[in-house]
Parts: C-alpha cells; sequence; structure tokens
C-alpha cells in the first residue's frame, strides 16, 4: 500500500483513486483508435519506444492520438520520441547468447516489399546511422515467414492490418560478440508492391538487449543474406531518407547493395571494444520462446525475485507468473498480482504493456494496492491478449532492480477456478 499521511480511511481512499487512475490509462491506451497508416516496427523482442514507425516525411496519421505530429519527425536509425519506461539497458527486452537462434517479429500493416536489416550495436552508438550500418549482420526480404495473429498475438502483431497477418524469422547471434548491452536495429526500406512503384521511406526500430555467454568469442562474423533477392523499389537504405520518396520507383527484383556481386566486409570483435566483465548479472533464461522475450536483471541490494498470481478472496499468492503460461481465471475470481523482493524495498512501480499504472510504497507490493494484507482487486487484467508485466524495484539506497514477465489471462469455465494453462508452442 502506497503509504501517506492521513487517517485510514483516507489512505485507503487515495490508494483506490490511483489504482483507478492507473486501470483508466491503460485501458484507454488500448482502445485508441487505429491510425489510418501505421507503418512498420518491431514488435519481438519489445522495442525502445511505443513509435508505430520511425521514420522522416508527412505524417499519414490523423486526428488527435499518441502518434499524430509524431510519424514523420524521426530520422532513425532508432526512434527518438515516446520511448517506453520498461525498458531499458538495466532492464533489457532479450537476453541472447553467442551463436543462439532467437524469434524476432515485426508488422506487416498492409504493407509488402523491401528489405530488412539486423544490427546490434553497443549502446553509446546506437543513434549513429554508419554504426548500425558497419554491425548490421544479416539481411532478408521484408516479408518473409508470414503469418496469422492468433488472439493473443493480434494487440502485438497485427493490430493495424486489415489481414491480421505480421512476419516473423529467425536471427542466429553472431559468435563475435563480446558480452555487453547492445541495441538490436531493425531496418526496413525498398517496400513497395510487386509490379507497382512505391514511394517508402526508410523506416527504423530499436531494442535494447543483452549477449552473454554462448559459444567462445570468436574473431570476426561475416554478414549473411537469406535468399536469392527480394522485390524491392531500392537495394540500400539512404536513398530514399524521406517519405514519399520522389521519384516514384518501380518494384524490381533486387539484393541488397552488400551482397550484389561482391561480399560484405567481416565484421571483428575488436571493432566492439572489450568484454564487459564488470557486471553482475542474474540471467533467468537463456532461450527464447515464441510466448515471450527472456530478461537479464542486475542484481543489486534490493531484487524482484517473482512475480505471483493471487486470489484476492484467500490472499493466497500461488501461481508464478512464467513463460509459456497463460492463466486461467474464473468469472467469480478476483486476482491482482503480487511482487515477491528481497533487500530493503522502498517501493515497487508497476508496468503494463509500457504504461506506468502503480505505486506501491509498503509491502505485500501488490499492482492494485492494499490495506494490510487485504488485497485489492486488479481491475483490468486485460484478458486473452499478451501484457508485459514490469516490477521496478528501488530501495532506501537508490539501487534499482527490474523483472519483467509476459502473461494471457483467458477466462476459465469454472467460474471459481483459478491455475495454469499451458498453449501449444508455435513452432
Amino acid at each position: 500500500m502506497s503509504s501517506s499521511s492521513g487517517s485510514p480511511a483516507r489512505r485507503c481512499r487515495r490508494v483506490l483513486s490511483t489504482a483507478l487512475a492507473g486501470a483508466a490509462a491503460l485501458a484507454a491506451a488500448v482502445s485508441l483508435p487505429a491510425p489510418t497508416e501505421a507503418h512498420s516496427f518491431l514488435s519481438m523482442p519489445v522495442p525502445m519506444s511505443r513509435m508505430h514507425g520511425c521514420r522522416m516525411g508527412t505524417s499519414t496519421l490523423s486526428g488527435n492520438g499518441p502518434q499524430a505530429g509524431r510519424l514523420g519527425r524521426c530520422p532513425g536509425p532508432c526512434p527518438n520520441s515516446d520511448f517506453r519506461p520498461d525498458t531499458s539497458p538495466g532492464n533489457p527486452a532479450a537476453v541472447y547468447r553467442r551463436g543462439g537462434r532467437y524469434q524476432v517479429r515485426w508488422t506487416r500493416n498492409n504493407h509488402e516489399g523491401g528489405f530488412t536489416r539486423w544490427a546490434l550495436v553497443p549502446i553509446n552508438q546506437m543513434n549513429n546511422k554508419a554504426a548500425h550500418q558497419k554491425f548490421a549482420f544479416h539481411w532478408s526480404c521484408w516479408n518473409i515467414n508470414r503469418f496469422t495473429c492468433n488472439r493473443m498475438d493480434h494487440q502485438r502483431d497485427c493490430q493495424y492490418d486489415r489481414n491480421n497477418k505480421a512476419f516473423k524469422d529467425h536471427i542466429r547471434i553472431p559468435a563475435n560478440l563480446p558480452n555487453g548491452d547492445y541495441v538490436l536495429g531493425w531496418s526496413w526500406y525498398g517496400g513497395g508492391r510487386t509490379g507497382g512503384r512505391a514511394h517508402f521511406g526508410d523506416y527504423f526500430d530499436c531494442s535494447y538487449v543483452r549477449v552473454e555467454g554462448g559459444k567462445p568469442l570468436q574473431e570476426k562474423h561475416i554478414p549473411t543474406f537469406a535468399g536469392r533477392g527480394c522485390h524491392a523499389t531500392v537495394n540500400r537504405p539512404g536513398v530514399c531518407k524521406s517519405e514519399p520518396c520522389r521519384p516514384l520507383r518501380k518494384v524490381t527484383f533486387k539484393r541488397p547493395a552488400e551482397f550484389d556481386g561482391r561480399t560484405p566486409p567481416p565484421i571483428y570483435a575488436s571493432s566492439f571494444g572489450a568484454p564487459s566483465d564488470n557486471f553482475k548479472f542474474d540471467v533467468s533464461a537463456i532461450s527464447q520462446s515464441v510466448f515471450t522475450e527472456p530478461k537479464v536483471r542486475v542484481s543489486p541490494k534490493v531484487r524482484v525475485t517473482g512475480l505471483r498470481v493471487a486470489n484476492i478472496r484467500n490472499r493466497v499468492a500461488r501461481y508464478d507468473i512464467t513463460f509459456k503460461r497463460t492463466v486461467l481465471v474464473g468469472s467469480k475470481v478476483g486476482v491482482t498480482l503480487v511482487a515477491q523482493t528481497s533487500g530493503h524495498v522502498k517501493k515497487i512501480e508497476w508496468f503494463v504493456n509500457g504504461l506506468k499504472v502503480f505505486t506501491d510504497r509498503k509491502a505485500p507490493f501488490t499492482i492494485a494496492g492494499d490495506r494490510g494484507w487485504q488485497y485489492y482487486k486488479w481491475e483490468h487484467p486485460l484478458f486473452e491478449r499478451r501484457l508485459r508485466v514490469t516490477a521496478k524495484a528501488t530501495g532506501y539506497s537508490g539501487f534499482r532492480n527490474w523483472l519483467s514477465r509476459e502473461v494471457v489471462f483467458v477466462r476459465a469455465h469454472n467460474d471459481y477456478y483459478l491455475g495454469n494453462w499451458t498453449p501449444k508452442a508455435d513452432k
């Protein structure tokens, strides 16, 4: 419960008003009307920003939504506004092992054609376009591995696509990367439908990730391209720096410039500097599933050790929010989330899908507040969609620690049931 002065009744009203305000903000955010044209962005791993298309040029968005006036003012190579408060170098969206193979996803948003480029760039060079070009390790066609979103994935991957489609791929992390913090840079360029002419500019997105362990560090990596070629208007970024790109260019079969009759130069491990051996990290997962991304958490004097689902009626917090797990909730069951912590925690800040929803300043640390050990109901668990829940702990000494989990709540047939169900994995 958030501590404050005044009578218990006044404190109770204040906690309830804060919880309701956070719930209202979350509900409003997920019910905003779709923009007229959202273009494309990275959806997995979690991007650093809520921007729905980082590019330069005339905005096609109308209305007063969160993206209005922003699209078209982002030069790349990473977003420059509307940053998510629940991801950072200290709470990266994914932990990668050298040589590991991991799934990535990006939105289609009614578009076709072009190239996708992937780069792993040190944090201190994340806004340097030349660094993204230098450290680009893999290219593919943009419209590779098209898939149809299910109900759980729709909000994240297919919200703006009329056909409920998106794209996915698996990338292999180069073995020349020293341990450390990076941004995974994603770019789309040359977009357009086969046989036509198109005006699309260059698009960018980034996600905070960490490379830790895996294969022994190797001297170099030779960049790769998947396929013989792609249908695109241009074969390198920078030709269409803004949108609309003039003159209109015809979509033809091309190879990326780096692979067009030549082999790109190797990326040497020495280019990244010395390995980051001065960090103490708790790697809670070393493999990635389609259901969620693994996280790495800095381990200071305070720590969030777990997130639990609790039935407010009996205050039993039995169910860990774990990878590949769906929580079944009966219609008569009121639930909340409880953060398990260690150390002298001053407060826990709660975030859902990048939005701050509550701050609790006294144990037990719950997402909707409490009075003593009487839990208040979390009013907006948002059923049948992926929720990225983050608990941020702050200690009295100023240390901070994060824990992020993805969870999906589904209605149970039994009105009084609360438990787990494991869906089939997406191959």
